[in-house]
């Protein structure tokens, strides 16, 4: 098939949706289809990517078109992130004439609240092209008022062009999926499909390179990845060091992402924590896989509100994770209660610390979770995994 893939973020601006997107490209012109991207030109402030990732998808024979755009940051609105407003590029008649050059079969759409997004499903929706629109973050907010704006964005504009487009939804999550059934009603078609992980990407780890470089010097090392949002914003975490620090005077807890909600870092002030917190910030993805090398435990998606891709590539690492997942947050995903699995009920302290207590001193326990999370990986969140769901929903769609 010749796909069309549109992103609003991509590498090297540091997304999980974007480093999804990238690793999705390079999988489905792998397996010999035809792909172009259409993208935002990067973010100045992004941190620096180990190669040229346009370099790296030519020479998967995948074409990439960047848009011009402005990066905007409205603060605690858009939670301190640069979000990529494109339509400054949308204007360039070279990138409608590759469009309908590439003459796609099929489109993916990833996220839904970017300009970028919305003209994909216009595209769509004049060129009659089946399309997949991925829910990849669920248009939520902690402020109520810029909640009621994104509803009405959604309820407004997004229902009924995924109507008129004909769209597959795609959710990554139960979370997700509940939002965009609420948002976009019941008319669409709707499918959980979970984020995958290229589990090279993140392997081979060496950690004593991060260790020196960052002054790592705690033990056990907690690493907790991904940007810190209300979403997940750690709450949960800190809570249960209190507990930690009597068992292990030594730990260190590694947050390695942006802070765009500093709740946590005040409540470890308040609980008299904060010297066994270090705040890395963000990193090039190229070194993800050195933090892991050096962590004895993972811990970061503690809200209920199943597993990231961070907490993807830490399994695929060989990281133990400790993550609150329900039971029922992906369809496909097996739970075995017999076992201890490093997964858990509630975001309890005492729950989550016994689980991170277990995973660093006890060998047979630890080993037992890794062996699981390893096992749902390759059932659930591997590429091959995840792109045949893709493919099997664009290959169906009428």
């Amino acid at each position: 098939m010749n796909l069309l893939v549109f992103a609003p973020f991509f590498p090297p601006d540091p997304t999980g949706s974007s480093v999804f997107a990238y690793q999705q490209a390079i999988f489905l012109s792998n397996r010999g289809h035809s792909v172009l991207v259409l993208t935002n030109e990067p973010d100045s402030e992004a941190p620096t990517w180990a190669s040229n990732p346009d370099q790296e998808l030519h020479s998967h024979g995948i074409r990439t078109l960047r848009l011009r755009n402005w990066r905007l940051n409205l603060g605690s609105l858009s939670w301190n992130y640069r979000l990529p407003l494109s339509i400054r590029g949308m204007f360039q008649w070279s990138v409608w004439k590759h469009l309908r050059r590439h003459n796609a079969d099929a489109v993916i759409i990833h996220s839904t609240l970017f300009d970028l997004s919305v003209a994909g499903l216009l595209w769509c929706l004049i060129s009659r092209k089946k399309n997949v629109l991925v829910c990849h973050t669920a248009l939520w907010h902690d402020r109520r008022s810029v909640r009621t704006l994104m509803f009405a964005f959604g309820f407004i504009l997004l229902r009924p062009l995924c109507i008129l487009a004909r769209s597959e939804i795609v959710c990554v999550d139960k979370f997700t999926f509940q939002n965009a059934k609420k948002i976009l009603g019941g008319k669409l078609s709707y499918s959980i499909v979970p984020v995958s992980v290229d589990i090279d990407s993140v392997s081979n780890g060496q950690g004593a390179r991060v260790k020196e470089k960052y002054g790592i010097n705690g033990s056990p090392v907690l690493l907790s990845l991904g940007h810190v949002i209300p979403l997940r914003n750690r709450i949960n975490l800190v809570k249960s060091l209190p507990l930690l620090v009597d068992e292990f005077p030594d730990i260190e807890v590694v947050v390695v992402g942006m802070v765009k909600d500093n709740s946590a870092l005040v409540l470890a002030e308040e609980l008299g924590v904060t010297s066994h917190l270090k705040m890395v910030g963000a990193v090039p993805h190229s070194e993800i896989g050195d933090f892991l090398d050096l962590a004895d435990v993972e811990a970061h998606d503690l809200n209920g509100l199943g597993l990231g891709i961070t907490s993807v590539e830490a399994i695929a690492a060989g990281t133990v994770i400790v993550a609150w997942v329900d039971p029922d947050n992906y369809p496909t995903m097996r739970r075995n209660e017999a076992l201890f699995t490093g997964f858990i009920n509630d975001g309890e302290a005492s729950t989550i610390a016994a689980a991170i207590t277990r995973i660093v001193s006890d060998f047979e326990g630890r080993e037992t979770a890794r062996n699981f999370q390893r096992d749902v990986l390759r059932e659930v969140f591997s590429a091959e995994a995840v792109n045949n769901q893709y493919l099997e929903l664009l290959q169906t769609r009428s």
